[in-house]
This record gives structure tokens, sequence and C-alpha cells, in this order.
């Protein structure tokens, strides 16, 4: 049951019931928003999110947003306020943003970040400059078999807006399964 967080360390979890009622994984970023702010106001003192935010969302098209923006400038000041909200509420639904915001007034937040093994070799971002500069072959054996070609990293406000990025290290145990484990 819903419990107050514990004086030491709290976990949350995404199990069936939550997906059951908040719906798609992966959730919105304005339930992470939400659920931030209820940490703050619970008093957390780091809040870390082991969960790669890679991707933006975006729940309406930029193109659609442009449109709402464009009707809603053209609409007559003042006369019919639904009508005047609506469209700016569409140009302006930014989840991202929104998780940004939290991220940033919390200033207690670590964001995950991975190290992606197949795929072409990529730079990686500038916010990740100072602990991977670049990513290139060594003249020396590898001792891992996977050697790490990009970074896979929240999308630019939300890394921005963290206090700090944690490494998740992706690791295969004997058996081929899957460890993830933070270093």
């Amino acid at each position: 049951g819903v419990r107050p967080p514990g004086p030491d360390a709290t976990v949350i979890l995404v199990d069936d019931k939550s997906l059951a009622a908040l719906g798609r994984w992966p959730f919105s970023r304005r339930y992470f928003a939400e659920a931030l702010k209820l940490l703050d106001a619970a008093g957390a003192k780091l809040v870390v999110f082991d969960v790669l935010f890679a991707e933006a969302e975006r729940p309406v098209p930029a193109d659609l947003q442009a449109a709402a923006r464009t009707a809603a400038a053209a609409l007559p000041p003042g006369s019919n306020p639904p009508l005047q909200s609506a469209p700016r509420r569409l140009a302006d639904d930014d989840p991202d943003a929104q998780f940004a915001a939290a991220i940033r007034a919390s200033g207690n937040v670590l964001l995950a970040f991975a190290l992606a093994t197949v795929g072409p070799t990529q730079s990686a971002p500038d916010y990740l400059s100072n602990a991977y500069a670049h990513f290139d072959t060594s003249p020396e054996k590898a001792a891992f078999t996977l050697a790490p070609v990009a970074a896979v990293a929240p999308i630019a406000p939300l890394a921005t807006a963290a206090a700090g990025l944690g490494h998740v290290e992706v690791a295969y145990d004997s058996d081929g399964a899957v460890r993830y484990d933070y270093v």
C-alpha cells in the first residue's frame, strides 16, 4: 500500500498496478514531474531515476504545435476565452520542459546514462564531455568484449537540469542474462 518514504531509502517501482492505473509505458514525463514534486515535499535528499530519458516526449507533433500557435495568435483578443486557451495549451504542451523544470527546482536529481556497444560510433553529448570526451579504438585488446561506441544519454533539457548523471552499466552474467548496476 501507499506509505510515506522511510528515513533512509525508498525505492519506487513501476509495477503492473501502476501500468493499469497510469496507462502505457513509458509514462508521460508529467507523471515523473509530479512524483518529483511529491518526493521533494516529503523531504527527499536525493532522487535517482534508473530510467533512460534518451528520447524527447512529443505528445503533439511540432507542426501541429506551430499551427496551434498561429491559430491562437489569429484569434481576436477576448472573443472566446475557452477557444483562445485551447490552441495555446496545445501549442505549449511540453512534458519534457515540465519535467526539466521540476528537476531544476528540486536540485537533487540524478539521471541515468548508458554506453551503447552496438551501432555507429558517435561522440558523447557536450554535457557528458567531461567524463567521456570521445570514443575511439584502442590498440590494446579489450578485457571486456563489448566496447562502447556511443552514449545513451538523457535529452539535453533533462540532463542539464539534473544535479548529475550516473552511468548505468550493462553487464552480462555467465548465462547471458543482462544485469544493470550503477557505477
